[in-house]
């Protein structure tokens, strides 16, 4: 034991055979380290103790993983059994830290699905004890053979988010270690941490995580500073291998699994690649990490770099376990030499296809049965606590809510206005069809009303005729534009949310299995990220046909007109994301389907075929139709609302109830229709005409009844504030109508959403 005495500083170093030390001075009461390796005391009071580096082993016992083949179409026809097929059978075998580990085999011998049995991420159709001694928690990182990163963020940037979605708490630390200060500021005491426990802790009161100085860190460990600032889409297949990694080392994993990590790479990156590698399982005493990687075809040089070698034949059995020294000697055991000048992973390699016939392989599984037997196994973990792998897994089931969301809102930001299509493209396509709708309409549409006549002479009755033509079908036109802004909106906000999932489910599935952040945070900070830009195209596109097509001016309006649009927007954002959910797992179909769920969106809104002519069998169908209400929004916004107002004399007025207009345009119709007053005599006006003695005034009240319960102009007009647009009639729309329309649209944006992020859970689930 050393001890070494400072004027401030206080630097206890022992050997990893005690076990507790206790230390007393007038200045500082006892205090016991037991298992600890040094202790620091520093000038600020603050102390740091580093835990004697434990060794850890993860060890399988006959591990097995069996797949049945999936029913196909018609094999009910051919009576095609459903057959199951074991992948790999009965592997005995282990690795530990502070050692590189290489799994290797011929292509179909079940490399990969190995890793993936190790990790955790297939359960279905495993079979077998996966045990774990000598620590508490396994914090295991998985890198897949494919580089799954976002490639608008520069490699600074990933590395900074990735610190800051893991490095969030050490909860579990402070409840291993604590310290705690006396009224003097002087050291009480410090609580007892597990002896096998890896991981290194500076005893602070709230610890924190210099973010920059571990990215810092890991870009000069990389070898990354000179594409620090450079985005990942334009580095090259080492860099962005290196950086794979380096990602997962910000919370320092003590297992670490890879997939093929050297794929895609030349000589000289593979090289660099596996020495990194190796220089992580020796660099960290006080935190030793266990590193295992599947590898094919690796030169000598690689495979000199490998502690142990797990190789497996291509029946999904070991034929090999030790030192890559070994192989020879194994192989020389069973009476194969192996040539001079030959990379015995080639030979080995040859070996396991059967190339020397299936006995020198039934020799070699022998070989590795008899050593990693039952009994041996059983001595190997007794007198050591083991547990099964899957119960030290550190499954984080707590992440900081606003925190973690807020980390995905900005990276999602970042990548959106980075992407030139989710970005440029949505903005001048917004433009130009705004303005391209903004010219085709012109400034007539929206001047139009679809009221009664207000003006005119109504002794012209071609006058009245034109006059209407024109306002009706300027009215229809400017429905029709309106119907079109609700389509427009809604394949503008949905289609590229439909690649929402299926772009990134990689990475999503990476980050959440490695315990990065669960599904909800994911959730939640990708789809608000994606809410401004949901509000501002559609606003932007709302604001210009509203301009260009003078529709009336009213400030209440055109904030509803937006609102509604954007409504439209979110809820058809949310109907992307359900579709992308589902198929996450294949871009083309969520692009093909997305449109086709659409067509009953929009013949089920009431344009195309009006509600009320509608089949009662499809009636239930528009409540499912958002287009529906968003379009029946607009349309109440447009036209309701007391936007039409008469002339006095369109009133109804007398004891004949019709309005005195329309009686001076008959009297202009039908000669001596004035000449009939009452008793016989008439006024000269025609307001007071007595019908039972008028002839002519009967026949316009048996008109006007008529036009009351067929005509949409003159449906009970009573007043000016109760008259309204024909358009209102025809699509059955009121002023509550607004209302209640909006409200059903938010609540399928919420039904919707739900119902995507439930989709989003049972895939994942689904795939493991």
């Amino acid at each position: 034991m050393q001890i070494h005495l400072l004027a401030s500083k206080i630097t206890i170093n022992f050997g990893l055979e005690y076990s507790k030390l206790c230390l007393s001075s007038p200045n500082m009461p006892p205090v016991s380290l037991p298992n600890a390796r040094y202790l620091d005391i520093e000038d600020d009071g603050r102390a740091s103790a580093l835990i004697a580096p434990a060794q850890f082993e993860v060890i399988w016992r006959n591990l097995c993983y069996f797949v049945t083949n999936q029913p196909r179409p018609y094999d009910d026809l051919t009576d095609a059994p459903q057959k199951t097929r074991a992948i790999l059978k009965y592997l005995n075998g282990g690795f530990r830290s502070g050692q590189l580990t290489a799994i290797m085999g011929p292509s179909g011998s079940g490399k990969t699905t190995l890793l993936e049995c190790i990790g955790g991420k297939r359960t279905r159709g495993v079979t077998g004890d996966i045990y774990c001694t000598g620590t508490d928690v396994v914090r295991l990182s998985y890198i897949s053979q494919n580089d799954h990163l976002l490639g608008h963020l520069t490699v600074r940037e990933s590395l900074l988010f990735a610190s800051k979605l893991q490095n969030f708490n050490n909860n579990e630390i402070d409840r291993k270690m604590s310290m705690e200060y006396l009224p003097d500021g002087r050291i009480g005491y410090i609580h007892s941490f597990p002896a096998n426990h890896p991981v290194t802790h500076r005893c602070t009161k709230k610890p924190s995580f210099d973010h920059h100085r571990i990215v810092r860190k890991l870009l000069e460990q990389f070898g990354l500073e000179k594409c620090a600032e450079t985005r990942i889409e334009h580095c090259s297949g080492g860099q962005i291998r290196r950086l794979s990694i380096a990602q997962e080392l910000v919370k320092k994993p003590n297992v670490l699994i890879l997939d093929e990590p050297t794929s895609g790479l030349d000589s000289a990156a593979c090289n660099q690649c596996i020495e990194l590698l190796h220089r992580l399982t020796q660099q960290d005493h006080e935190n030793p990490m266990a590193i295992v990687a599947t590898i094919h075809q690796p030169s000598s040089r690689v495979l000199s770099s490998f502690h142990r070698i797990y190789f497996l034949s291509n029946y999904g059995q070991c034929i090999f376990n030790g030192s890559p020294a070994e192989i020879v000697p194994q192989l020389a055991s069973i009476g194969l030499q192996c040539p001079a000048f030959n990379n015995p992973a080639d030979f080995m390699t040859e070996i396991a296809n059967g190339d020397f016939g299936m006995e020198c392989t039934y020799k070699l599984e022998d070989n590795i049965r008899n050593q990693f037997d039952d009994c041996f196994l059983q001595k190997a973990i007794e007198g050591r606590e083991a547990t099964p792998l899957g119960k030290r897994l550190d499954h984080r089931k707590s992440y900081p809510l606003l925190y973690h969301t807020w980390l995905i809102f900005q990276r999602t930001m970042i990548s959106i206005a980075r992407d030139p299509v989710l970005t440029s493209l949505r903005l001048v396509a917004h433009i130009i069809i705004a303005l391209f709708i903004g010219v085709l309409f012109g400034g007539r549409i929206g001047k139009a009303t679809g009221c009664p006549p207000s003006s005119g002479d109504f002794r012209s009755f071609m006058s009245i005729q034109d006059g209407l033509y024109r306002d009706i079908l300027s009215t229809n036109e400017n429905v029709a534009n309106l119907f079109f802004a609700n389509i427009f909106i809604m394949f503008g906000a949905m289609m590229p949310t439909v690649l929402t999932f299926p772009m990134e489910m990689t990475v999503f599935i990476k980050e959440r299995s490695n315990g990065w952040y669960s599904a909800g945070i994911y959730f939640i900070g990708k789809t608000l990220a994606d809410i401004p830009f949901q509000i501002f195209f559609p606003a932007l596109y709302g604001t210009i046909i509203y301009i260009m097509n003078a529709q009336i001016w009213s400030p209440w309006r055109l904030v509803m007109f937006l609102w509604i649009l954007i409504l439209v927007a979110l809820t058809a954002q949310s109907h992307g994301l359900l579709v992308s959910a589902i198929f996450m797992e294949n871009a083309t179909a969520a692009v093909f389907f997305a449109p086709i769920v659409s067509i009953p969106t929009m013949l089920f809104a009431g344009f195309f075929v009006r509600l009320r002519t509608m089949p009662h069998f499809f009636k239930p169908f528009t409540y499912i139709s958002y287009i529906r209400y968003g379009f029946e929004c607009l349309v109440a916004v447009t036209y309701g609302f007391g936007r039409c107002v008469i002339r006095p004399n369109l009133m109804v007025e007398g004891p004949s109830k019709t309005p005195s207009a329309l009686l001076n345009l008959v009297s202009g119709l039908i000669p001596g229709f004035n000449d009939y007053g009452d008793n016989g005599g008439g006024s000269g006006n025609g307001t007071s005409t007595d019908v039972h003695s008028n002839p002519g005034m009967a026949m316009i009240e048996k008109i006007f009844r008529e036009m009351n319960s067929n005509n949409p102009f003159m449906g009970d007009i009573l007043s000016s504030n109760t008259t309204k647009s024909y358009i209102l009639s025809q699509f059955g729309v009121t002023d509550n109508t607004l209302y209640v329309n909006m409200f059903r649209l938010f609540l399928c944006f919420l039904v919707l959403r739900f119902a995507a992020y439930l989709a989003l859970l049972w895939k994942i689930n689904r795939k493991k």
